[in-house]
């Protein structure tokens, strides 16, 4: 659908915060412009008080770019859609049409302390897509480096980085033996993990995501998990464990690796989001299914994934290394990977079965 021109109107009075003044990590006038490009809007007006901050904002553009063709101007014009330049919009709002009301004009240092409240209670999602060690241990602890970094140059990509340079620094440590490298790699790993929250929330506050940072992402997190994987059955056969730790360490490495290549492949031909909870498994419910009534046995099912997502994932593998508790901790690992290998497996033959006897059934004559 085409779009007109979306006006911002970034003028301010005398006293008042002006619209390059940064909330939430970005200038209060990019806020909206990069939600509009979201959304699909491909040109905007700023409208601004004077010749120099008409050069203020072209700097604030230049540090922060939108995906949109920008118009800086001092005067006014027809447009299809007027925002206001120092306010917080909600996406929800910019996307139903007519003239969206702000959730929250910001004119001075205590409006701007509350947006930035604001955005923050806004990107922090729920214990059921969070993980429970996730929602009340990593993020509490990790928030205030977020803070911090909002005001810096560094990108969500660059602490992905950082992230992935944690997680193959542990499979180093891990591929060292012995308890006092086997302890550091344990916290090393979860380091990587919370950092994998402070990228996210860079992303969202900011409004920085990208497909390359999902694919960073993504990447991050299993070369992470199957190089430690790799580094400790490397650690145990050099400190006389055998080479059937080895032979786990390294074959479960590959397994996983070659499964997640896999999905990743798939995932990126359909369009999808590069995250494996996000893959059509033949078992996945529509959703327009109806959920069925709780029972107990479903609690205690619904319960039980908290228990195999990332963040109690890498927190119990962290804290049996932290216990030199080195053979279990690779069998967990190894273990998932094989359930991963085994339940992709069972996704082609079940779909392509499926595929076969949809294609060789009559067809339905008609009524």
């Amino acid at each position: 659908m085409s779009r007109g021109v979306a006006e911002i109107d970034a003028r301010s009075a005398e006293g008042e915060l002006p619209a390059t003044a940064i909330v939430g990590g970005i200038p209060l006038a990019i806020r909206p412009l990069r939600q509009l490009a979201r959304l699909g809007w491909s040109e905007a007006r700023l409208v601004v008080n004077d010749a120099s901050a008409v050069a203020a904002m072209h700097e604030a553009l230049a540090r922060y770019p939108v995906a949109m063709r920008v118009e800086i101007v001092t005067r006014s014009a027809p447009n299809e859609l007027l925002l206001d330049g120092r306010a917080i919009y909600t996406r929800d709002a910019l996307a139903g049409g007519g003239v969206p009301g702000p959730l929250l004009s910001v004119r001075t240092r205590a409006d701007a302390a509350r947006a930035e409240s604001l955005l923050y209670a806004q990107i922090r999602k729920s214990v059921a897509q969070d993980g429970f060690i996730a929602h009340h241990l990593i993020r509490p602890l990790t928030r205030p480096l977020t803070r911090a970094l909002l005001a810096t140059r560094v990108s969500p990509n660059q602490v992905t980085a950082l992230a992935l340079a944690a997680g193959v620094l542990a499979a180093v440590f891990a591929a060292l033996g012995g308890y006092r490298d086997t302890a550091i790699a344990g916290g090393l790993y979860w380091l990587g993990n919370a950092l994998d929250c402070v990228d996210g929330d860079l992303a969202r506050l900011r409004l920085q995501s990208s497909k390359l940072g999902e694919w960073l992402d993504s990447m991050t997190d299993e070369i992470s998990t199957f190089s430690l994987l790799a580094g400790l059955g490397i650690g145990l056969y050099r400190d006389q464990a055998g080479p059937l730790w080895l032979a786990v360490g390294l074959g479960g490495a590959l397994v996983g690796a070659l499964t997640v290549a896999r999905l990743y492949v798939d995932l990126h031909r359909l369009g999808l989001p590069i995250d494996s909870a996000q893959f059509p498994w033949w078992f996945a419910k529509s959703p327009a299914a109806i959920p069925e009534p709780p029972t107990r046995l479903g609690a205690i099912a619904h319960g039980f994934t908290y228990l195999i997502r990332r963040d109690a994932n890498v927190t119990g593998v962290a804290l049996l290394l932290v216990l030199d508790l080195r053979r279990l901790a690779i069998s967990l690992v190894a273990l998932g990977a094989a359930i991963g290998a085994a339940v992709t497996i069972a996704h082609y033959v079940i779909t392509a079965s499926r595929r076969r006897r949809h294609r060789d059934e009559p067809d339905q004559p008609h009524a």
